[in-house]
């Protein structure tokens, strides 16, 4: 539903009531209080207080933005408010939150938040209001919608559950080999330019496995000049080629029985894949040391030269 364009008059009243609020808070400054809870400080004013009680009572009373995740906001999820625009899905971030935790250093699961904070500050030009709608439970949809991301991206075999490094097991964020490949193949600027041009708002559920099978297609057909550009860029990867090159053919013949082409794009068995991509993953948990050269490599590439 179009909303109507901004008036000119309310601009200008808005960026007003911006100015008395800046000298409101300014003139209130001695009221600040500071309290220590558990070893931490935090600070209290009691005028913001009444005037974040009396703004919830004026939305509560409109029903207005009760449910909107006021902490993001952007040029993008403003406009949004006077033009036709939609939300992003899951499938819609896997490439681009793939790509970035291939960028990562830290790769345990109890840093995803830390993550996905930062991911969400790097495309929030690209989100809605839709975006930010929250849950009930307080959930915001882009950061419910990432959690599912990441769901897919395991199930698919592109990001650990766990790893096993140092014999220390934890939930993991880290890319696996195929995930880094995969990455690796989508950040070139001739292919799809990830970082630049992701998340895109897809028309089906089926982006991610459409997209996985176009980048498996597209290195297998020229699998070795792939491998040997990887291994001029960083030599450290040339004992690892030829069992690349074995787990990008045994992986692509493996997708491609549960994913069917037809006139309307794909017919995906979930199911199948699903407890076939869990075989392949049991082959791969020894294989944390490749993603870790891997991820080296992938920052390396990320890295301008210096002199």
């Amino acid at each position: 539903m179009l909303v109507n364009q901004p008036n000119v008059n309310n601009m200008i009243a808005l960026d007003i009531l911006k100015l008395q609020l800046d000298d409101f808070f300014e003139r209130s400054k001695q009221q600040n209080v500071t309290n220590k809870i558990k070893k931490e400080e935090f600070h209290f004013n009691k005028s913001l207080f009444e005037f974040e009680n009396y703004l919830f009572k004026l939305k509560e009373e409109y029903n207005l933005n009760q449910n909107l995740n006021t902490e993001i906001i952007s040029a993008n999820i403003l406009q949004s408010f006077s033009i036709e625009s939609t939300f992003f899905r899951c499938n819609d971030y896997a490439l681009s939150f793939l790509v970035f935790l291939c960028m990562q250093e830290k790769n345990d699961a109890e840093d995803l938040l830390e993550m996905m904070d930062k991911y969400i500050d790097i495309i929030r030009e690209k989100l809605t209001y839709h975006d930010i709608v929250c849950s009930d439970s307080g959930a915001t949809r882009c950061y419910t919608n990432l959690r599912f991301t990441l769901k897919e991206l395991r199930k698919y075999g592109l990001v650990y559950s766990t790893t096993n490094i140092g014999n220390v097991y934890s939930r993991s964020i880290l890319p696996t080999p195929l995930g880094y490949l995969i990455a690796l193949f989508v950040s070139e600027p001739k292919n799809f330019s990830a970082i630049n041009h992701l998340p895109v708002r897809g028309n089906s559920s089926n982006v991610l496995p459409h997209s996985l099978c176009f980048a498996l297609k597209s290195i297998k057909i020229d699998m070795e000049k792939f491998l040997t550009n990887l291994i001029e860029k960083f030599d450290g990867i040339r004992p690892l080629k030829e069992g690349l090159k074995i787990l990008i053919d045994e992986y692509f013949d493996n997708i491609l029985q549960f994913i069917k082409f037809n006139n309307d794009g794909f017919i995906v068995d979930e199911k199948g894949l699903e407890q076939s991509t869990s075989t392949y993953y049991k082959t791969i948990v020894g294989q944390v040391n490749i993603s870790l050269v891997l991820r080296n490599a992938f920052l390396k590439a990320l890295t301008p030269n210096t002199k």
